[in-house]
């Protein structure tokens, strides 16, 4: 299994629970980052792969190894005063002369600007200096519930772009600064773990299962309220989203809420038009600041409840740039929409909740093409120079990194019409996992097999999800792929084709849905694709409100806010242990941003239509933090023996911790914060262990990752000791 994940510095939590800090003072720590053993490959460019890092970097600077670590920090910290600085550096310039290539660009017009030539940002590519100036730095800080984080970046590796020369920092230690304040935290009162539902008066008064969903999420171990207008207020629009917002700003401590669902029509409001909105909306945000064009809904908005968003005060939302939308979840968000007044669907999806057992353990990937090599369309202006990108790139990461560790059977599908042998052919049937072509046929046959997820990539409007292959009659035989504004015959040379639309499926299904492709979830249209599957079809879907970028090329998982990237971290985090809710935010925060503004619209994008509490597994029965596993409990049936692996893994860890921590004492080495950490992850790794006895292995799976996490940190930090 090769999993990739962010480290956070738990040793950085312990310490700082035991600084004594005073208001308004400066406070600091030093941490020191350690590189790991790496290759160089060359292809085309030279390719460095590290060990646990990502390769990537901001669209057309060259591809370094790259790694993030969440620092927390105390609760009363100012988090714009967070700064850090680089004390030293153990550095080396390795030998040889290198072309490091760059990073993928998104699809978008955008980046296909005078400093991009060849898919290179000529502003770095031509300057005489070492890339990036600074090995570490800031990428953002953020708060979710009590914890405030600083998240810093560590590309071990600089560049220089005209001498060709690589300089490899090996350790680097830096100090962490920032600033109190007289903020106090006071924990919630311990009503339980709170699940709210925010709907309307009219909702609670005319659905006949509103009740009995309650008391089955009641049986779960969660306090359910209800909250309507008499609660949050009676303004629409806008205004009735900030409402609803404030109201869960104010109760979330107090009523320790994790949970949020959202039922009504989520039609947003669009102030600077007067248009039509829904009676519990999503927010309409400018992540491009300024652009109608790029207004995107999104249920984000109810999940971040620390970050400031109109923090110009302009009254619009989520401009990136502008506004400190900080993407630490407090809560966690599901919807069902209701349009039309449909309570009959509402009740009909509330009984899907309340029946639902436990998903398959499968997965369906239906790939499509998203855009052929050098191909010419107005979004590049007619000018060669994409990669070519499809869905062949994505199914063996899933299914090598996730799925089949878990388990899992697996169906694929590439698209394999088209004109072959004149450069551009389909998907060969050789490619990984194939299973049969993509067609529309395929997929709503290959549904009925009541697949757990279905985890697809393609293009799309609210109502379809697309492929698209070289193959039309309007073809004007120059062996370039056009479409109709740059062909010589005026046509599109590509078939448009939905591989599936609204009201395919006709029978439910567990199933779980991420669906990258654009506008499937478009709030505004009560027929959209992610709804219409909620209906019929599935029990959760994950949809994008409006356009959702994906990077040209080669797809690979980089830990970045790609549609598919996204996909792909929620499916990992849904697979092992996380239910729904906190899979998608979770995921969402756990992921770098190096698109700007693309970037904030992918993550405004995909909300979740359905129970947020919802796991893969089915309901779970959570026992007591300290006490026995209870005796009758929800037998997983894929995760118990992924969560034997991983709790396996994590006794390995400790013992390779326990020997690092013998070497750093004998040679006299302060090691009494790293010693407690230790403890406590053997503590946890026991009571994962305890939790699997009991066949309640989500909570087995999800401690035992806990402690891997705990570990590799200190393991790192021994490292850097001796």
């Amino acid at each position: 299994m090769n999993l990739k994940k962010s480290a956070s510095f738990l040793l950085a939590v312990l310490l700082l629970s035991s600084l004594s800090v005073t208001a308004g003072g400066t406070e600091t720590l030093s941490v020191t980052l350690v590189s790991n053993p790496y290759t160089i490959e060359k292809d085309q460019y030279h390719i460095i792969t590290m060990e646990g890092f990502f390769t990537r970097g901001l669209p057309g600077d060259p591809a370094l190894p790259q790694k993030t670590y969440d620092v927390e920090l105390p609760y009363n910290t100012d988090l714009q005063t967070v700064d850090i600085q680089i004390l030293w550096e153990d550095s080396e310039e390795i030998p040889g002369l290198y072309e490091i290539g760059p990073s993928p660009l998104p699809a978008a017009d955008d980046f296909f600007s005078a400093t991009i030539q060849n898919g290179k940002n000529t502003d770095v590519y031509s300057k005489n200096a070492f890339y990036p100036a600074r090995c570490v730095e800031i990428l953002r800080t953020y708060q979710t519930r009590d914890k405030k984080y600083v998240r810093v970046q560590f590309t071990p590796f600089q560049y220089n772009p005209v001498t060709k020369l690589l300089l490899l920092n090996q350790k680097v230690k830096i100090k962490v600064s920032w600033t109190t304040t007289w903020m106090k935290y006071t924990a919630p009162p311990g009503p339980g773990i709170g699940y709210v539902i925010v709907t309307t008066n009219s909702t609670v008064n005319n659905s006949v299962r509103l009740n009995a969903f309650k008391n089955h999420v009641q049986s779960q171990g969660f306090t359910v309220y209800t909250v309507t207008e008499t609660q949050y207020g009676a303004s629409g629009g806008q205004q009735r989203a900030i409402n609803i917002r404030n109201w869960l700003q104010a109760n979330w401590p107090i009523l320790n809420i994790k949970y949020v669902l959202l039922i009504g029509d989520p039609d947003p409001d669009d102030p600077t038009v007067g248009d039509s909105f829904g009676d519990v909306p999503m927010l309409m945000c400018w992540p491009n600041p300024g652009s109608v064009l790029d207004q995107t809904p999104t249920d984000y908005f109810y999940a971040d409840l620390t970050g400031t968003w109109d923090s110009d005060g302009d009254g619009f939302y989520g401009e990136f740039g502008q506004d400190t939308v900080d993407f630490g979840p407090e809560v966690y968000v599901g919807r069902i929409p209701v349009y039309g007044g449909d309570y009959a669907t509402l009740d009909n999806i509330l009984n899907k909740f309340i029946n639902f057992t436990g998903a398959d353990t499968s997965i369906m990937l239906p790939m499509a093409i998203s855009n052929y090599q050098d191909e010419h369309h107005a979004a590049n202006g007619c000018v060669a120079g994409w990669g070519r990108t499809d869905g062949l790139d994505l199914p063996q990461q899933v299914i090598t990194n996730i799925t089949n560790p878990a388990g899992f059977t697996n169906y694929v599908m590439y698209e394999q019409s088209g004109f072959t042998g004149r450069g551009h052919d389909p998907v060969p049937v050789g490619a990984f996992g194939y299973k049969a072509p993509l067609t529309n046929a395929n997929v709503i046959n290959q549904w009925a097999n009541d697949y757990g997820i279905v985890f697809w990539w393609g293009h799309g409007d609210a109502t379809g999800a697309w492929r698209k292959y070289w193959g039309s009659a309007g073809d004007d035989g120059d062996n370039i792929v056009e479409d109709a504004f740059c062909s010589t015959t005026g046509q599109d040379e590509c078939v448009w084709i939905p591989f599936l639309s609204s009201g395919d499926i006709t029978v439910d299904m567990e199933t779980f849905t991420f669906q990258a492709s654009c506008e499937n979830g478009y709030p505004e249209n009560a027929n959209n694709l992610q709804y219409s599957l909620l209906k019929k079809g599935a029990v959760s879907t994950v949809g994008s409100t409006r356009i959702s970028w994906y990077p040209i090329g080669l797809w690979t998982y980089w830990g970045i806010i790609d549609n598919a990237g996204i996909g792909y971290t929620y499916v990992w985090f849904l697979v092992f242990g996380q239910s729904a809710g906190e899979a998608l935010y979770n995921g969402k925060n756990f992921l770098t941003n190096p698109w700007g503004w693309m970037g904030w619209q992918n993550l405004f994008d995909f909300n979740l239509y359905g129970d947020p509490s919802m796991y893969l597994e089915g309901p779970l029965l959570r026992p007591p933090p300290e006490g026995e596993p209870p005796k009758q409990v929800n037998l997983t049936r894929s995760i118990c023996p992924l969560a034997n692996y991983t709790i396996d893994r994590a006794k390995d860890l400790l013992e390779e911790a326990k020997n690092l921590l013998e070497e750093a004492k004998n040679a006299g080495k302060d090691v009494s914060g790293i010693e407690l950490v230790i403890l406590k992850a053997e503590e946890i790794i026991e009571k994962a262990r305890r939790y699997c006895l009991g066949n309640n292995c989500i909570p087995g799976n999800y401690l035992g990752l806990l402690a891997i996490e705990m570990l590799e940190g200190v393991i790192e930090d021994l490292k850097g000791l001796l």
